[in-house]
């Protein structure tokens, strides 16, 4: 667990699993070899136990077994617990089969048939709330941007807080999140000003809590307001003297208006 990737292979001929842990810069450390049933082919890697530490299991052909090696987290492991399975396992895979939160085992025979080994020992594991929110949304100066978030807990539990950290919008953003009454969903608002355009994107960060939690961020991008353009028309004449008088011809003249300043 010291974030190297690391190698288990088996040993049909032999009887046991090698380990090599990596040491980060291409090469591995030496082998440990630890003890299986009679000609062990495939692994399976899960948390057996709920320790937060990898373990081994191994499906034994010769002996019609499954070898539950636990991990320590430093990269050895203890003595194997041996269970039955059907007739010459072969192929193993791990998975929540039954809902409960346990890493199950499912076991292939070699006679055609599939083992389940559900796990009834360890702890349901706790998962942190998942928050939903939009991954970019834009808007111009002077219009208002809102948006709506939501947040569940996978295992069930309710969430216990909700909220919005602002401090990636500008000073002074009178931006507002509201949660609603069961910290499921919230709503987000924010008008920003007419001197807060640029070309990188502000963020806002929602996390949901409980025993854990976890965190999701919208990054926004706010545009130029649109540039009016107000035309003035007035009449007039030329007096036949080089001069010129008010009525008959026109004279635009355009002028062009980018707001400055506050809403």
């Amino acid at each position: 667990e010291d974030g190297h990737v690391d190698i288990v292979v088996t040993s049909a001929g032999s009887n046991y699993v090698s380990v090599f842990l990596g040491v980060g810069n291409g090469a591995l450390g030496p082998r440990r070899n630890f003890t299986t049933g009679a000609g062990p082919r495939q692994i399976a890697i899960l948390d057996v136990n709920g320790d937060n530490h990898l373990d081994l299991a191994i499906a034994n052909n010769e002996s019609n077994n499954v070898s539950v090696l636990l991990g320590d987290g430093s990269g050895a492991f203890g003595s194997r617990t041996d269970v039955p399975a059907g007739g010459a396992p072969y192929g193993i895979a791990s998975g929540d089969f039954d809902g409960d939160l346990r890493s199950d085992l499912a076991v292939a025979n070699s006679t055609g048939s599939v083992t389940m080994l559900l796990n009834h020992c360890a702890p349901p594991r706790d998962h942190p709330p998942v928050v939903t929110a939009p991954k970019g949304v834009s808007g111009a100066e002077g219009s208002e941007i809102t948006f709506s978030i939501s947040a569940n807990d996978p295992d069930g539990p309710a969430i216990s807080s909700l909220t919005a950290d602002f401090s990636g919008l500008p000073v002074g953003n009178k931006a507002t999140f509201t949660p609603g009454s069961s910290d499921t969903g919230g709503v987000f608002r924010w008008t920003p000003g007419f001197e807060d355009s640029r070309q990188t994107p502000y963020s806002v960060t929602f996390t949901a809590a409980n025993v854990l939690s976890a965190s999701a961020t919208t990054k926004i991008t706010v545009t130029d307001a649109s540039v009016v353009t107000v035309c003035q028309a007035r009449a007039f004449t030329t007096d036949g003297k080089g001069g010129i008088r008010l009525g008959g011809g026109k004279e635009h003249r355009c002028v062009n208006l980018e707001p400055v300043g506050g809403s």
